[in-house]
Formats: C-alpha cells, sequence, structure tokens
C-alpha cells in the first residue's frame, strides 16, 4: 500500500468516527446532553479536522514536488549539471518526505 492510500485511510478512519460520534451525540434526547460529551465530540471533530487538513498539506507538497521534477526533466533534452544537481536534490526530499510521512503514519 502507498503513502497516499495510508493517508487517505487515515483521513477517512478519522473522519468516519467524527461523524459517528456526532451523530450518536445528536440523536441523544436533549435532557442527556452534556458539557463533557459535547466537549468530547468536538475534541473528535477538532482532531478530525486536523487529520486532514495535515493529510492535504502533504500531499500537496508531494505533488508540487513532482511538478518540479516534471520541470527539469522535460525542459531540456540535454540536461546541464546545474539541472541534473537540483532534480537530484529533489528527488532527495521527496524520499525523506515519504519517510516522513511513513513514519507519521
Amino acid at each position: 500500500m502507498n503513502h497516499s492510500s495510508l493517508l487517505l485511510r487515515s483521513s477517512l478512519k478519522a473522519i468516519v468516527t467524527a461523524v459517528d460520534k456526532s451523530k450518536q451525540l445528536l440523536d441523544q434526547d436533549e435532557t442527556n446532553l452534556d458539557s463533557d460529551a459535547i466537549h468530547s465530540v468536538k475534541s473528535v471533530l477538532y482532531a478530525a479536522i486536523e487529520q486532514t487538513r495535515t493529510g492535504v498539506e502533504r500531499l500537496a507538497t508531494l505533488q508540487r514536488m513532482l511538478r518540479e521534477l516534471l520541470v527539469i526533466i522535460t525542459s531540456n533534452v540535454e540536461l546541464k549539471t546545474y539541472e541534473r544537481e537540483v532534480g537530484r536534490q529533489i528527488i532527495q526530499e521527496i524520499v525523506e518526505h515519504c519517510v516522513g510521512l511513513n513514519e507519521k503514519l
């Protein structure tokens, strides 16, 4: 399974949990609601929001790096030494970013 699908699965799990908890809270009788239950659901919702935001940002960063690499690769038939070095740097950043994603998942 690749990093994107793991990230998506993690985000979806957080969303499902938040929706389930919210539904349970909303389905409760008004007389049974207390501030602790509301606070608990708010915390789960905040966590889901953060999880999805973080996932989107990480994927956007990877997408940006891949686009930069694409520009370098497609810009010239004969890549200059500088362009090759920049390309190698981007590849290293992508690898490090993916390793960081894997550790956080």
